[in-house]
């Protein structure tokens, strides 16, 4: 009986199981290549990267410099304990560098990044990306205005902490009272004298 039901009625069921495999396939692909939106969640925008103000809660630009041997110094201050390990890269008209980053052991929260020199006005951007999952955790554009210039042959110095020399206080030393013969006389005042009185005609 049911061989029979199923010889009558092959192409309806085909047609079904068909239609669910193909539904199964769809849900399936729908499943893997719908848009994470826990994912867009979680990752936050980049932070926009400024010159430091008052508030030092997020990443910004403390100043420009410039070594002994022309390379740019670009000096951040970067909260250590809420910023992951980031590569700088500065972004210009000739092109795109990556500058080299280390923290001060003096101020941990200050980076310094050395890197290709960059002309005055000329306009850069700066981003700061992550080593673990390249995100963009901030960025920021910039004109060059002034540099700084560190003395020495690339090294970036870092304040030593050493006893300052004892100041010598100077002594005064007693000069003599001057004599009426040390002043000078006041000089009489003349008046210019003028040849006589010409007449005009």
């Amino acid at each position: 009986m049911v061989r029979q039901y199923v010889s009558d009625h092959k192409l309806p069921i085909l047609a079904a199981v068909a239609g669910i495999f193909i539904v199964a396939i769809l849900i399936l692909l729908w499943l893997l290549f719908k848009p994470n939106n826990d994912l867009a969640e979680t990752i936050p925008d980049p932070i926009k990267l400024e010159y430091c103000g008052a508030d030092l809660d997020d990443p910004c630009v403390l100043s420009f410099g410039r070594d002994g041997d022309g390379n740019t110094i670009i000096n951040l201050f970067v909260p250590e304990e809420i910023f992951p390990a980031f590569d700088l890269t500065v972004i210009r008209y000739l092109g795109e560098s990556v500058y080299d980053c280390d923290t001060s052991d003096a101020a941990p929260d200050t980076v310094y990044c050395i890197g290709a020199p960059i002309s005055l006005n000329e306009r850069i951007e700066i981003r700061i990306v992550s080593e673990e999952d390249h995100r963009l955790l901030a960025v920021g554009k910039f004109t060059l205005t002034a540099v700084l210039l560190v003395p020495g042959g690339g090294d970036v110095l870092e304040p030593a902490e050493t006893a300052a020399p004892p100041r010598r206080t100077p002594t005064p030393t007693p000069s003599p009272a001057p004599t009426l013969d040390d002043l000078t006389p006041t000089p009489e005042v003349s008046y210019p004298s003028y040849p006589g009185s010409t007449s005009y005609p």
